[in-house]
Formats: C-alpha cells, sequence, structure tokens
C-alpha cells in the first residue's frame, strides 16, 4: 500500500481545483508535507541517496524514503562507527513494493 499525494486526493475530490479553492490547496500541502515528514517518504527523489539504517536485525523490514528505487545497494557493518569491516557473508535481501527492503 502506497501513500497518496496531494495530486491523488485531488483525484478524488473532482469537485474542487487548486484554481477553484485555495483552502483546499492549502491542506493538502499541508497533509503531504507531515507524511513526508512522518515517514521520510519521499516522492521526488531524485539522484542517489543514502539512508542509514541502524541495529538491523534478521528478518527486519526497512521502509525507504523512496517508494520506487531503481536500485538499491546493501552494505553491512559490524557496527555503526565502523567503516572498514564490512560483513558482507550472507547478505541478502529482498525489494518490495513501497520502498521496503
Amino acid at each position: 500500500m502506497s501513500l497518496a499525494t496531494a495530486d491523488d486526493a485531488k483525484r478524488y475530490i473532482p469537485k474542487y481545483s487548486a484554481s477553484d479553492d485555495a483552502a483546499l490547496e492549502l491542506q493538502l500541502d499541508a497533509a503531504e508535507e507531515w507524511v513526508e515528514r512522518t515517514t521520510g517518504a519521499d516522492w521526488d527523489a531524485t539522484g542517489t541517496v543514502t539512508e542509514k539504517f541502524y541495529d538491523v536485525r534478521d528478518g527486519t523490514i526497512l521502509t525507504l524514503k523512496d517508494e520506487n528505487p531503481a536500485s538499491v545497494v546493501v552494505t553491512a557493518y559490524l557496527a555503526h562507527d565502523s567503516s572498514g569491516t564490512t560483513m558482507t557473508v550472507n547478505t541478502q535481501y529482498h525489494v518490495r513494493d513501497g520502498g521496503r527492503v
């Protein structure tokens, strides 16, 4: 299940458009901003996005900021402050819908 954007909401409210009701436009923009801040979702991501997750356990589902990444690269470290030793043995992941890994 993906989150709705302001444009999605406008499709479901055909009675109004941005030019007809400025108050509705403000509410839709505020709702989209709230969802972005709460979930970290980014519908307009471009280029390379780097995200870090700490204390990830086997079987954990991670939600990325970008719902539909073109590609995903995973690097696992032994500790959060480690930059040289990577854990690449038995590292497996599956990209699922909605930006979940």
